[in-house]
Parts: structure tokens; sequence; C-alpha cells
């Protein structure tokens, strides 16, 4: 297996650049897609890059260089894109700029899946298509920070240079296994639920995991650190776990409870990067917390109560989804591309009696009622 080469590439940083790029990607019949965002730097995530192939010339545009994307993004709107697990992307895209596709998307992590191909990732797929090994430094970068060093450039151009080529060869094999029509559904209804507007943020997302085994004096201790967590991450536009990581949270909200007289010098090791502000904000919020009488504690969640057919629904499931992983093995296919467990579940619950119904119900792909049908009904 060979090494990755460098590819050409133009970056666009300046309005001169992005002049001269426009023609030539306008004249492509087709465009490959990748961004490079932030998220897992700062707070407030924004997309960094955006990586483009047309006709084998790569392009890495710098949104953060001041640019007017206003006619690249109509351009992109108005042609077929190829991208590998198009939904972070698309959605990024559509936060930070508006941007919807207008003509069909080719993700080919999805043609990979329907094809049966068990290493998916991108990296993978080029091993497997072109023998060609990419390096997986630069993943975790910070593509917000300015220069961008060679090496991430050349990472960035490498995202896509290769997804022209690759969508050819997984659309030929679509083609020949009669899957192409699949695909196009699995793509499209990718498109529309990115599309979606962003769900309200749940209330209870304080309750990290392992706080159901906290007291309720304790849980007041984790709603107030939580939110104070919040507010710091905000403050400093850095992730909540660059803050404190929700193990350390947890026992420190233990640890609070049970000493609130003690300094806090005397708790859980906090990081080095809590200065004397950050510490003073946290002692504070932890007073608080004490001060609070036992009717201001936050109560456990209640149980949702089991319906009263459960057991029949779980069996109905089992069953259902064993016929489904029947025909998901003769079809080379995971299960879970065919069908999740939790589809047939609500299956099972519903009962639906016509493809109509199946499709209303469950939220399938017309390919998946199709295939599924007479298994999935009146049973």
């Amino acid at each position: 297996m060979t090494a990755s080469s460098t590819p050409p590439y133009h970056l666009i940083d300046n309005p001169a650049a992005m002049n001269a790029a426009l023609p030539l990607l306008h004249r492509a019949q087709h465009v490959a897609l990748d961004i490079e965002a932030d998220s897992f730097h700062h707070y407030y995530e924004k997309t960094c890059l955006i990586q483009l192939t047309a006709d084998g010339d790569n392009f890495i545009i710098d949104p953060l260089a001041g640019l007017d994307l206003q006619d690249l993004l109509a351009l992109l709107a108005d042609k077929p894109v190829i991208l590998h697990d198009a939904g972070y992307d698309l959605r990024m895209l559509n936060a930070s700029f508006g941007f919807r596709p207008r003509l069909p998307v080719f993700d080919t992590m999805l043609a990979a899946r329907l094809l049966g191909i068990e290493r998916f990732s991108l990296t993978a797929l080029i091993e497997q298509f072109f023998e060609v090994s990419l390096p997986k430094k630069g993943q975790k970068s910070d593509w917000s920070r300015r220069p961008l060093s060679g090496a991430q450039l050349t990472y960035a151009a490498q995202d896509t240079h290769y997804l022209e080529s690759l969508a050819d060869g997984l659309a030929g094999q679509l083609e020949r296994l009669g899957r192409t029509e699949w695909h196009r559904q699995w793509c499209e209804q990718l498109v529309q639920t990115t599309g979606l507007p962003p769900r309200e943020k749940d209330p209870q997302r304080w309750r990290i995991k392992g706080a159901n085994h906290l007291s309720c004096h304790q849980l007041a201790y984790l709603h107030a650190l939580w939110h104070w967590r919040e507010a710091e991450a905000r403050k400093a536009d850095l992730p909540p776990f660059k803050i404190l990581g929700n193990d350390a949270l947890r026992a420190l909200a233990i640890w609070a409870c049970d000493h609130p007289a003690a300094p806090l010098d005397q708790g859980p090791r906090l990081p080095r990067h809590f200065n004397a502000q950050r510490r003073n904000r946290l002692v504070n919020v932890l007073r608080k917390a004490h001060a609070l009488g036992p009717d201001e504690w936050p109560a456990h969640r209640r149980l949702t109560p089991k319906p009263p057919d459960l057991a029949d629904v779980r069996k109905r499931t089992d069953r259902l989804l064993a016929r489904c992983r029947r025909i998901a093995h003769t079809l080379q296919i995971a299960p879970d591309v065919l069908v999740s467990r939790a589809t047939v579940e609500t299956i099972a619950r519903a009962r639906p009696t016509t493809v109509r119904e199946l499709i209303h119900v469950a939220h399938l792909m017309p390919w998946q009622a199709d295939l599924l049908k007479d298994v999935l009904l009146n049973s």
C-alpha cells in the first residue's frame, strides 16, 4: 500500500483567488465537497474550511478570511455534490451560511453501506479502491487557528481529492446490483433531515451519566455545577469538557455536598487552567447550592411506566427483527442498513396493515418498505 502523495490545491483566501476559481467550478458537472469545523476546540462551532474538488482540481476555501461566499454557495447549490458522511457537513453549512443543495447529493458512505462494505470510513474506502494510505493526523486540529500549516492544508485537500473517482466506482457497483434507486432515496432523505430546524435543547441535559445514582441533595450541586460549567465554556469559547469533564463534575458535586464547609483545595483536584477568577466563581456557585432548601433540590427522574403489552411487543420485535436480519444477510448488507431495532419495535407496537401505513408509522424509505412489507405487515 502506497503512502499518499500531496495533491496540488488552490488556496482561496482572497477575492482575486475566488474570482479565478469560480469559472473553473462553474464548468464542472459535479463537485466533491467537505468541510472542517472547530467543535472540538470551541463552544461556538463554525465552518473553518470548505474543500472542493472539481474535474480533478482541488480548492481549499477559507471562510474565516472575510471572503464573500455568496456566489460560491449559489454555484454549489445548483451542482450535484459528492460528500462522505454528509450529515454533519450539510448541517454545518446550513447553520453557518444557510446553504441547501438543490440538486442531488451523492454520499459515498451511504453507497458503501448499501454495497455491504464493512469498512466504510473515507480512509478505509480510499485504501480499498486506490491502495493509498491517508494520514490521520489533522482530524482533531484546531481549524480556526491561522495561519494553517502545510500539513493541515494537505490533509484538507486529500479529503475531497479522491471523492469523484470513489463515487464513480461506488455508483457502478450500485448500478450492477440494482441499488441505485435505494441510494438516491437515502441521500434525498438525508438532505431533507439536515434541513430541519435544530431540536430544542433538552432542559434536563444537565443530568449527565451517573446522575441517577446521586441523592437529591447531590443533584442540587450537580445542577448548579453543570450550569456554571456552561457559563464558563461560553465565556472562554471552549467545549464544556475542556472546562471540566463529566466524571470530574460529578465527583465534585458529591464531594461538595458531603463537605460544604471545606476549602476547595481539599476537594477533587481541579485542572491547572483554573485561574483565580474561575475558582472564585466556582466557590460562589457551591455556596448558592449549599443554601438551597430540600424543596429546591431537583427530584429524581420518574421512570416511565412500562406499557402493559411490553412483553408481547418485545417478543414480536424479536421475531420481526430475526426475519429482517435474514433478508439483510441475503442482500449481504448490515442489518441496521435495512432497518434498525428501534424502527422494528415501532412497527411491532403500531402493527401497520398497509405499505402506506408502514412508511408513515416507521418513516421507512420506499425501498425498505418494499423489501420488508411481506415480513412486517400483518405480523
